[in-house]
């Protein structure tokens, strides 16, 4: 995550989700992104690299290379387990869940954002039905 005042990337204002193929012409197959996101009301942006198979230092060296282009400096770099659904565990106590944060499925290459994206749609358009039905 970087705070996008520290960057050069205008996608937060325009609420832009970027996805950067050219990785691909390093033989990686995968993609960077940047998603609009914010962190105790701050806007940031999520800047991320995917990669099909595990690519070691030619994934890293893509992320570097992108987030010099996008000036954001040298943020902590983590990364997150995808889980799987379980049938039998409760995923629901006092707020509604969507998506892999209630164990959503996956594609079958482990890759999830676009699924998250459509999971994200679902859950809007349920959510202004509940409104609209009070």
């Amino acid at each position: 995550m970087c705070r996008v005042d520290r960057t050069r990337w205008d996608g937060f204002a325009q609420g832009r989700y970027d996805f950067d193929f050219r990785i691909l012409r390093r033989g990686l197959r995968g993609y960077l992104w940047a998603f609009p996101c914010l962190i105790d009301g701050v806007p940031h942006a999520n800047i991320g690299a995917y990669a099909v198979t595990p690519s070691g230092t030619a994934l890293d060296d893509a992320m570097s290379d992108y987030l010099g282009e996008l000036g954001g400096g040298t943020p902590r770099r983590v990364a997150f387990p995808i889980h799987w659904y379980q049938p039998r565990r409760a995923y629901r106590r006092r707020r509604r869940l969507v998506g892999r944060r209630c164990g959503g499925r996956r594609s079958a290459d482990g890759e999830g954002i676009s699924l998250a994206m459509e999971y994200g749609d679902l859950a809007a358009a349920a959510i202004i039905d509940a409104v609209r039905r009070r």
